[in-house]
């Protein structure tokens, strides 16, 4: 990094190793912290501050000193300001005022580097799974441990879906559109949809529930109460595993940027016995700081990503801002996220409420499951939700789609070698095609409960996949084409 200096007093802010020094104290040494290493003595670094003896050395030990000791960002930006308005009036003179323009700088400057050193502390091993320190590397279980094959064998977990393709409990959304859009109330809808298992427009639900946190920091308890009352009427029921937290019945809990806030919400998910997804609505309610800038976002995306670990699928609702085609602010809040969703105005005067959703990124998109992440009209009509394609084709995914997406799931979980036989290339996963049966039965390839409907559709869609080539079929078995591995 390169150095960033204070105006007026030429003192460097990239110096983490003597800010740590100063902040802790260095053992056997005596110092009052703002000249020198040494015993830290907080109570003479106010003083400096308050008698403009020292402002930006002060100032800068005393922030590396709270930050050491747990303290928030807002709290430490309150106790550094009162510190300033402590300082006599006639005695702000430039210096003075240069000094307390540079405290959201040097809040960046020591809470970055607070954030940086926390994302930096997940644990891994380097050489294997047994503990090893970096310096006990095994060669030859790293190489094994990197290489291709590794890669091709190793067993990784399925994806465990809570909407179609487009959400997953390792999911991380950034959800876009300009105010009064509809974003809470499409966010709401599909909230309610995760927790039924349900299907939600043209997305799939795996069938089974989940819990989902709602965290609002904009509206008021009684607009989120109005917001909440319209979704229960438009699914129908009311859903046990949704809950919603309004920032404005916990007036103290601190914002998500503060690592209290952060701290508050991990301790609501115990209470809840766990979630599978949380919606946070929005960003610039929930976090403090310019939203312009990379500091909000990076002082939360280690606890972003931790959340991912903890399989806990995550939305987070975002604005434009003059520009209505991209999201306000910094462009790197998008690079953590799997998906990246915009909703633009369409102009459909007979419905409550009508945009244009389209994907400006999609990690898991695949030619199977493409139509999941295609542009849609989305309308709101009468309390019922639609979703037309823009090109015209609109729905749910061709049961063709559907059929072998959920092959290909089958063989990943249950998939055996068959006996050895001319017609299935050695060592190929298959399935039986009962239980590929059962799987699509299981997977909503059909909106029927009629099982001749059903067996109709199943065996059609598997002779068309069979004559395209994309799957191989012997006897009783099934596998997936060479070319669709």
């Amino acid at each position: 990094m390169s150095e960033v200096s204070a105006p007026g007093e030429g003192t460097p802010i990239d110096l983490l190793d003597e800010l740590d020094i100063d902040a802790i104290g260095k053992p056997g040494a005596t110092s009052n912290g703002a000249n020198g290493a040494g015993a830290f003595d907080e109570a003479a670094l106010i003083e400096a501050v308050r008698s403009g003896a020292s402002y930006h050395r002060a100032a800068l030990s005393l922030l590396a000193h709270w930050a050491h000791q747990g303290s928030g960002m807002l709290e430490a930006e309150a106790r550094l300001r009162g510190l300033f308005e402590d300082v006599f009036p006639p005695d702000r003179d430039q210096r003075w005022r240069d000094r307390v323009a540079e405290i959201p700088r040097l809040l960046a400057y020591v809470y970055g580097k607070r954030a940086d050193e926390a994302d930096e502390k997940v644990s891994f091993a380097i050489g294997g799974d047994d503990g090893s320190s970096d310096d006990e590397i095994d060669e030859d279980a790293l190489r094994a441990r990197l290489s291709l094959d590794h890669w091709v064998e190793r067993e990784i977990p399925l994806r465990d879906r809570l909407l179609g393709n487009m959400l997953a409990t390792t999911t991380r959304m950034l959800l876009v559109a300009d105010t009064g859009l509809g974003k809470t109330n499409l966010a709401l809808a599909i909230a309610f949809a995760v927790a039924q298992g349900a299907d939600f427009l043209h997305w799939y639900g795996p069938g089974e529930p989940h819990r989902v946190l709602y965290v609002d920091g904009e509206m008021s308890v009684r607009l989120m109460r109005d917001r909440i009352e319209d979704a229960i009427r438009r699914a129908g029921n009311r859903p046990a595993g949704v809950f919603v937290l309004n920032t404005e019945d916990f007036p103290e809990m601190p914002p998500l940027s503060d690592s209290l806030g952060r701290l508050a919400i991990d301790k609501i998910i115990t209470a809840l016995g766990g979630v599978d997804m949380i919606v946070f609505d929005n960003v610039q309610a929930l976090l403090a700081g310019d939203m312009r800038e990379e500091m909000p976002w990076k002082t939360v995306l280690g606890w972003v990503k931790d959340l991912t670990r903890r399989k806990i699928a995550q939305i987070w609702i975002h604005h434009t801002g003059h520009d209505a085609t991209r999201s306000y602010g910094t462009k790197t809040r998008e690079w953590q996220m799997d998906v990246v969703a915009l909703l633009e105005a369409v102009d459909k005067p007979e419905a409550d409420l009508a945009f244009a959703l389209k994907f400006t990124k999609a990690r898991e998109r695949t030619p199977g499951n493409r139509d999941d992440f295609e542009p849609m009209i989305i309308t709101l009509i009468d309390d019922r939700w639609a979703s037309e394609a823009g090109g015209g084709h609109a729905g749910k995914p061709r049961q063709i789609d559907r059929a072998f997406e959920l092959l290909r799931d089958a063989i990943t979980r249950e998939g055996t070698v068959p006996p050895a036989n001319d017609h299935v290339p050695q060592g190929t996963l298959c399935i039986t095609e009962g239980l590929w049966r059962r799987y699509c039965k299981a997977g909503f390839i059909l909106e029927s409960d009629n099982d001749a409907t059903f067996r109709s559709a199943f065996h059609r869609a598997a002779k068309q996949l069979l004559e395209t080539g994309q799957i191989g079929k012997w006897d009783l078995w099934v596998s997936l084409h060479v070319a669709s591995l």
